[in-house]
């Protein structure tokens, strides 16, 4: 999704087509530019050369890295989220599923989009008012469809309710384990043990996997509370800035 115009700034494609200008990543070894100046002038200039006024740029980096948010601050970034990542390693789940959990077919991406454009109200987009909720919703549905497109994801898996699908689940994979990119649940099923049950199947359909990881927002307590009741411990912390605009003068 992104390709580096310089060492410290990449164009995120998806996201300058998603919301109609061009968005970049801020590298994430901020820290650097706050011990060394000459750094952190090249990475000035990238900002002044490659984001304009009508440009969106995000950046992350570790709650411990005060220096570098410091510099972010300095230059207009905001704050919108507080990120906690826990992990879990591959030990399947006691009990066994009560519905039906398999792998997402392609004529459920409108169904599964559905439910992803109305259930991420705590989300970085959703957040930021100079994106708003209507355009953070679209979003969300959006990147739940690029696993249809072929342009995000290993795997998802669906629990189906009711002849349709009442929640989904978004998986990564990497060398040494999985990561929940996104999962969900339609409103009318909730509290019913779809989410334990999906993370589940996944554990078991990918058994070579070491651990499988997760993150969520720090203000989101129920969502908290779901990964630790389900042995998911905490491993780190981090913040993620937006800063919209950036003038060239």
């Amino acid at each position: 999704m992104t390709k580096a115009h310089s060492p410290w700034l990449s164009t995120d494609f998806w996201l300058s087509e998603a919301l109609g200008k061009a968005a970049f990543r801020l590298s994430p070894d901020v820290g650097l530019l706050s011990n060394q100046s000459g750094q952190s002038i090249e990475a000035e200039k990238s900002l002044h050369t490659l984001a304009g006024e009508n440009s969106f740029i995000y950046a992350k980096t570790p709650v411990a890295d005060l220096a570098g948010v410091a510099w972010l601050q300095d230059r207009g970034f905001r704050l919108v989220e507080t990120n906690l990542q826990f992990a879990r390693s591959i030990r399947p789940f006691d009990g066994q599923s009560s519905h039906a959990i398999g792998f997402a077919e392609p004529v459920e991406e409108e169904a599964v989009a559905n439910i992803a454009g109305v259930s991420f109200l705590s989300s970085r987009f959703h957040v930021d008012r100079e994106i708003g909720i209507d355009k953070a919703n679209e979003l969300k549905a959006a990147w739940a469809r690029n696993f249809f497109k072929g342009l995000r994801g290993h795997a998802m898996i669906v629990s189906r309710k009711d002849a349709t699908v009442g929640g989904f689940l978004l998986l990564l994979k990497n060398s040494t384990g999985l990561t929940i990119d996104l999962i969900a649940t339609d409103e009318r099923y909730r509290g019913q043990g779809l989410g334990r049950e999906m993370i589940s199947f996944a554990i078991k359909s990918f058994p070579e996997a070491e651990r499988i990881v997760v993150g969520t927002q720090a203000e989101n307590h129920r969502s908290v509370t779901f990964y630790e009741n389900l042995g998911f411990r905490f491993q780190s912390a981090s913040y993620t800035f937006h800063r919209h605009g950036y003038s060239t003068t």
